[in-house]
């Protein structure tokens, strides 16, 4: 084994988690068997839903599609991903069932908006070029409209929100310490070996194979979280070295894969955090000094670039990913991309309304446009595309409301806000804002992806959060079964246990 920058950063990470699991395994078993029967269903029913659509394989493989009667169906493994979510189906509508609360938990507007969304994809399958593809796609946001009816109908208090979503975070965490591992075991099918600064290579990722902007942009939120609750909390914690080990995984992870638009959103969400949380701001020098370095390092390291010419042509080279930009048309066209928009812009103008097939329009018709990418690179412009304006309202909806929930309590926080929920609000938004800053140059959120599951992770927290703060009489006027159905035992009211876990999953 040659002992380059990349394998010394790719042991550096996998080291700093064996060592955060095992200072805090005790922990981490406690947290899990704090878990009620009806909330350990529903993280298993959201972390099929996470990993349905993830391949443990080249992604090369994943990129290609099965032929069924000349019409392309399913992409990557698709008994993988059926078995996922038809699980995580029977689960919820086990938990559904159980409550006895199907029909009033489907009538929450957040339930209404992906039900929307998720409709009209489904109606799109009449008119789409893959109809097989589509109806499967849009199946899955179906199923994620009844996850989010029953996580809400079913948590009762911030810190169960947040175990279901610290859910998403664990697996973000899992899938970065998984391309690590890729990258030890598979180099060869763990590097993208095109358009890389390090020696020519990008990490993408085995345990799951993914794209590197993808497992990039995973990488970043894990390492968000990971840099608030290691060095925002003004308290000791025993668990400082977990979130350590984590926010060094996901840092390297978005270094190696030379994700871009995730080291964008990484920057900001740390900044963020630093101006809301005055003791992270010592951190943030640190931590961009350092991965500032090491780009410097690596791409001196690489040949990319003479030592001679300085540190600003060194970062500049890594930033460009060695990608040879031979006049400044390349640059303003965005190596293409300007191209495809356009492109974009023809099919929209062809189809406003109803768009061309959810999630296949792009795929199967878009090189008739001169669109020469599987996607959109841009998210509006790929939900545009796939449901026009139909689907792009109550998408868009989606999205705001969350931003708005998710951003309301930095810009104006709360009087009665404890020093432990203005962390969580923080961590929420510095995670937020990576997210949105994928829908620019990323089609992720589009449709059924581990950024969307975030999405609506961030979306579910906000909500039971700003339930829990309504004020007591106004809860007694909407209705007590609203807050407290009497078909539900006491002990799964997860917001009455007195010993419930401070920070859900690790």
């Amino acid at each position: 084994m040659t002992f380059d920058l990349i394998t010394i950063l790719t042991l550096v990470g996998l080291c700093a988690f064996a060592l955060g699991i095992l200072l805090n395994l005790r922990w981490m078993i406690m947290q899990v068997r704090r878990l009620t029967t009806p909330l350990l269903a529903l993280v298993a029913a959201w972390f099929l839903m996470f990993i349905a659509k993830v391949s443990f394989v080249d992604w090369r493989v994943r990129a290609t599609t099965e032929e069924i009667g000349g019409v392309s169906t399913l992409d990557g493994s698709a008994f993988h991903q059926v078995l996922c979510a038809g699980s995580a189906a029977a689960l919820i509508c086990m938990l559904l069932v159980w409550m006895r609360e199907s029909p009033r938990a489907l009538q929450r507007p957040v339930v209404l908006l992906l039900l929307a969304y998720g409709t009209v994809a489904m109606i799109s399958t009449t008119y789409s070029p893959a109809p097989p593809l589509t109806a499967f796609k849009a199946s899955l946001v179906l199923i994620d409209a009844a996850l989010v009816a029953a996580a809400l109908t079913l948590l009762r208090g911030r810190k169960a929100a947040m175990t279901l979503l610290d859910c998403s975070y664990f697996v973000a965490y899992l899938f970065s310490v998984g391309a690590l591992l890729g990258a030890i075991l598979a180099p060869d099918v763990a590097f993208y070996s095109q358009y890389g600064a390090l020696s020519e290579k990008r990490l993408q990722g085995l345990l799951p194979a993914m794209h590197p902007n993808e497992i990039g942009a995973l990488g970043a939120v894990a390492a968000i979280v990971g840099f608030v609750r290691a060095f925002g909390s003004q308290r000791g914690s025993t668990r400082r070295s977990y979130w350590a080990a984590q926010f060094v995984v996901g840092s390297i992870v978005v270094f190696l894969a030379q994700a871009r638009t995730s080291l964008i959103g990484l920057v900001i969400g740390a900044a963020l955090s630093a101006v809301s949380i005055p003791r992270l701001r010592r951190y943030v020098g640190i931590s961009i000094a350092g991965m500032a370095m090491a780009a410097l390092v690596s791409a001196v390291h690489s040949g990319s670039v003479d030592w001679h010419k300085g540190p600003v042509e060194v970062v500049t080279a890594y930033l460009q990913r060695g990608e040879e930009i031979s006049n400044l048309s390349d640059v303003e066209d965005f190596h293409g991309r300007l191209d495809d928009w356009r492109g974009g812009a023809r099919m929209i103008a062809d189809s406003p309304v109803v768009g061309h097939g959810y999630d296949a329009g792009v795929r199967e018709i878009g090189p008739s446009y001169g669109i020469s990418a599987p996607h959109m690179h841009n998210a509006h412009l790929q939900v545009l595309v796939n449901t026009g304006v139909a689907g792009y309202l109550p998408w868009l909806a989606l999205v705001l409301l969350t931003s708005w929930l998710t951003f309301v309590p930095i810009v104006m926080p709360s009087a009665h806000m404890t020093e432990e929920r203005r962390i969580e609000a923080v961590e929420t938004a510095a995670v937020m804002i990576a997210v949105l800053v994928t829908t620019m140059t990323f089609s992720e959120l589009a449709a059924h992806t581990q950024t969307f599951m975030l999405m609506l992770g961030i979306l579910i927290y906000q909500q039971v959060v700003r339930r829990e703060s309504a004020p007591r009489t106004m809860r007694h006027a909407i209705g007590a079964r609203r807050y407290a159905p009497a078909s539900m035992p006491r002990s799964a009211l997860l917001g009455d246990r007195h010993d419930e876990p401070a920070g859900g999953l690790p």
